[in-house]
């Protein structure tokens, strides 16, 4: 091949690589624009079906960047609202963070780090709450080939403001993560949904010193839902649910708030009158200083707390010397009444479903 020829082909090869990475360069944009466009979609039809009937999702604009290789998607203006048997409820958020990536299906990452506002209703009262959080990062990974869908966020330096009272909660860190099970009918024996929940250096409203500080150093606690998961909250739903023997399991409860320190597991479920019965089995220390600080909020009355500290001290056990009293025994709720062993500790406010 002479030296003219080589060249003219060398020149084609270079052209003909030159056009197909073009080629490819116009796919991949036209590809990522066409992604751009069904996560705008994917987003609003995640959230239209998260509120259900009688609900409804707003955005003032859903803006995606990120070219060529992820979706960063910044959702700003939301307004989400819902429907309870107990009315409406509604959620506001200056914005949405979120990151799709296209190599990576069935789920998304997120950050709700900003300013909230959360309305809904308590039996008969109405909570209007200003929530602020500095960091929120969180997973979404929808439900398939058996795998449960999973919701998972974890904050930092998390403020709720009441906004009528002005009453505030805070917490250094609270990490939440929810599952729930893709069935469409769960037998009693299965896990339909569950609740990993941990909270860190939580401050409580003043309120909380009429119990046992405002302190709650930590909280901490598994709980799964056996047979069908009864939502929304209605009474023919939970009584459905009761009556097939749905019941809550609670592992790994771990508090510790004030002079009480507390671990333990057991079941709830609930009463003829839905209202929730129980029946752990617990680890407590510092029982004689917590019983002597829900006497000095009058939770407890004097005459029940001697019998009580009477009690506990007979059950308490020293693992060695100086060490703190440990008291294993069963804590249970009975017609709205906290039954410590066979004691009664207090009475709870009636649920109003």
């Amino acid at each position: 091949m002479t030296e003219p020829k080589a060249s003219r082909l060398g020149a084609r090869i270079s052209f003909w690589l030159f056009v197909a990475f073009l080629v490819a360069v116009a796919g991949a944009t036209a590809g990522w624009f066409l992604g751009a466009d069904l996560v705008r979609e994917r987003i609003k039809v995640i959230a239209r079906a998260s509120v259900g009937s009688g609900g409804s999702f707003v955005t003032s604009g859903i803006t995606v960047t990120g070219f060529p290789f992820t979706f960063d998607t910044e959702i700003a203006g939301v307004r989400v609202t819902g429907r309870t048997p107990r009315g409406l409820w509604e959620w506001r958020a200056d914005r949405i963070m979120a990151r799709i990536s296209p190599w990576r299906t069935g789920g998304l990452t997120f950050d709700l780090a900003g300013s909230h506002k959360l309305r809904f209703r308590i039996g008969r009262q109405p909570l209007d709450l200003d929530i602020t959080v500095a960091r929120a990062p969180g997973e979404f990974t929808e439900a398939r080939d058996g795998a449960p869908r999973i919701f998972k966020v974890k904050t930092a330096k998390l403020v709720i403001r009441e906004a009528a009272t002005g009453q505030r909660i805070d917490a250094d860190s609270v990490s939440v993560q929810l599952f729930g099970y893709a069935r469409a009918k769960t037998a009693i024996s299965e896990t339909s949904a569950g609740l990993l929940l941990e909270l860190n250096g939580v401050t409580l409203p003043k309120a909380a010193d009429k119990l046992l500080g405002r302190k709650l150093e930590r909280f901490s606690a598994e709980i799964q839902v056996m047979g069908d998961l009864p939502l929304p909250l209605e009474r023919p739903r939970l009584t459905r649910w009761r009556d097939g023997g749905g019941i809550l399991e609670i592992k790994n409860l771990d508090l510790a708030w004030g002079p009480a320190k507390l671990s333990g597991s057991g079941t709830m479920g609930l009463d003829e009158a839905l209202q929730p019965e129980a029946s752990l089995v617990a680890r407590i220390t510092g029982h004689g200083k917590t019983v002597d600080a829900l006497v000095a909020a009058g939770v407890v009355r004097e005459s029940v707390a001697r019998g009580v500290k009477l009690v506990l001290d007979m059950m308490a056990r020293r693992v060695g010397p100086g060490a703190e009293a440990v008291i294993r025994l069963p804590l249970s709720i009975q017609n709205r009444v906290i039954y410590v062993g066979p004691a009664r500790l207090a009475r709870l406010p009636q649920i109003r479903w």
